[in-house]
């Protein structure tokens, strides 16, 4: 993850992100949520060789779960929760 985030340090200033390890030793999931300057996905991210292993989707800030969603990986802290599972 650290090699993903390095390679789009440049690119900080026009995006905000929650990245989380989640679950426990040995199945741990790497998740994130995303808020981009503009609508949709710049095509800096789409263009980095690793964006392509991501799973991706929009949220709909009208979706109550996806609003609860960011909620989650905007307050979370190492021991919480998200989707159920574990903060490492």
């Amino acid at each position: 993850m650290n090699g993903f985030l390095q390679r789009i340090d440049h690119f900080r200033r026009h995006t905000f992100a929650m990245v989380a390890m989640t679950g426990e030793v040995p199945n741990l999931d790497i998740e994130s949520v995303w808020l981009f300057r503009g609508k949709g996905i710049p095509q800096q991210m789409i263009d980095h060789p690793q964006w392509e292993y991501f799973e991706k989707r929009e949220l709909d800030l009208n979706n109550q779960a996806d609003k609860d969603l960011i909620k989650e990986f905007w307050t979370t802290k190492v021991g919480d929760n998200i989707n159920g599972r574990p903060v490492s």
